[in-house]
């Protein structure tokens, strides 16, 4: 009988992992079956995007973000007489296609929320239109905290373009008489 209480158990964690990887699967390769678009004020325009729309689409990392904070005056502490030093950095790292969705749109930026414990980092347009990463010196507050941006400060934002020409897609439905 514990044999096939196993049996079912594990067959049924195996079934949930199986759905899950093929989740993923999906996804990556809707991602690279679509075109994508660097987001930028040229494709805003273009597309006729109002902020909702905006707010409604899938936001894509062009490239890996890692943010670092030093933690070295936090963690040292004395012990029996001795000095003790913990983990001194703290690691946040965007991987490359991970996606995310706006929280906020301003008039020159994106807030971008890429994880549900994580706040949103700010994208503004550069000078050619293209939304980047927005830091002052390379650095940034995340969830309260100063983080430093380690790898590539000059990661973007794209969207596929099948969703946006799916949220672009405007018709009129004519308005009746009363």
């Amino acid at each position: 009988m514990k044999k096939i209480t196993f049996v079912l158990i594990l067959t049924t964690i195996m079934a949930g992992l199986s759905s899950c990887a093929n989740s993923k699967l999906a996804q990556k390769k809707e991602m690279s079956s679509s075109t994508k678009l660097e987001m930028s004020t040229n494709l805003i325009t273009e597309y006729g995007l109002s902020n909702e729309d905006l707010m409604s689409l899938q936001y894509y990392l062009s490239n890996d973000l890692v943010w670092v904070r030093d933690r070295t005056a936090e963690v040292t502490n004395t012990q029996n007489g001795y000095l003790v030093v913990g983990a001194t950095k703290d690691t946040i790292k965007f991987g490359k296609d991970v996606f995310g969705i706006c929280e906020a749109v301003n008039k020159n930026s994106l807030h971008i929320k890429f994880d549900n414990d994580i706040s949103y980092l700010i994208f503004m347009p550069n000078n050619s239109g293209a939304y980047k990463i927005a830091t002052d010196d390379n650095n940034t507050t995340i969830n309260g905290l100063k983080y430093s941006l380690v790898r590539d400060k000059y990661a973007g934002l794209y969207v596929l373009k099948k969703d946006i020409e799916q949220v672009a897609k405007k018709e009129a439905t004519g308005i009746k008489v009363n």
